[in-house]
């Protein structure tokens, strides 16, 4: 099971609650620190607004651990973009999109 409040004290409550439950921690604005705020949080995954995603910014989460997903890609070229600067997964509402771009061996 996947969990992904938007409240980040949700998340570190959730995981003592139960610590095999994976929680995902959404940023569409980039704080002071932006890894210390997902690890304060004790999320697993990281889902970034593919507006504030950067090379950088997946560098810091991947070396801290954490995987992360781009929101919301909607279209061929952003996902290839994206995808060129390492995210891990994606949110779309074109998930034939995506699809074709897996299926053409571009995922990889």
């Amino acid at each position: 099971m996947y969990v992904a409040p938007q409240i980040h004290p949700i998340i570190r409550r959730i995981k003592e609650l139960d610590s095999r439950i994976l929680t995902i921690a959404s940023l569409n604005i980039l704080p002071i620190d932006t890894v210390k705020v997902v690890l304060d949080a004790r999320a697993d995954i990281v889902l970034v607004h593919v507006s504030i995603v950067s090379r950088e910014l997946i560098k810091q989460f991947h070396e801290a651990g954490l995987k992360v997903i781009a929101w919301t890609i909607n279209d061929r070229e952003t996902i290839l973009k994206h995808m060129e600067l390492g995210i891990d997964g994606a949110v779309t509402d074109r998930p034939d999109i995506a699809l074709d771009v897996i299926k053409h061996g571009e995922a990889y």
